[in-house]
């Protein structure tokens, strides 16, 4: 969840618009997180290949709710290419080459 000292450290830093999100029991703690960061005003992208939870079914509607509320569901590989600004990039054939091996 948004605990004090990660929202703070949000605060201080306003030019961050976006966050991207993963972790464990995508339905309980990732989605109020989620929720918390939405509600505060934050663009959420939520790393789908990053986030479980004990059962399929919860994890599937975690990421539906998630989704429904306004937050991105993506990929690492995804939010790692946009990182790196695509094929444009020169870390881009650096990133290919070690994605598989790094993610």
């Amino acid at each position: 969840m948004e605990v004090p000292e990660i929202k703070e450290r949000l605060e201080d830093l306003k030019q961050i618009k976006s966050v991207v999100i993963y972790g464990l029991e995508a339905h309980a703690c990732l989605m109020k997180t989620c929720f918390d960061l939405i509600e505060s005003g934050y663009e959420v992208h939520v790393l789908a290949d990053g986030s479980s939870s004990q059962t399929m079914l919860d994890r599937k509607v975690a990421m539906w709710r998630m989704a429904q509320a306004g937050a991105f569901l993506t990929s690492s590989e995804s939010v790692c290419l946009e990182l790196v600004d695509g094929c444009k990039s020169p870390y881009f054939k650096v990133f290919l080459s070690n994605c598989s091996s790094n993610i």
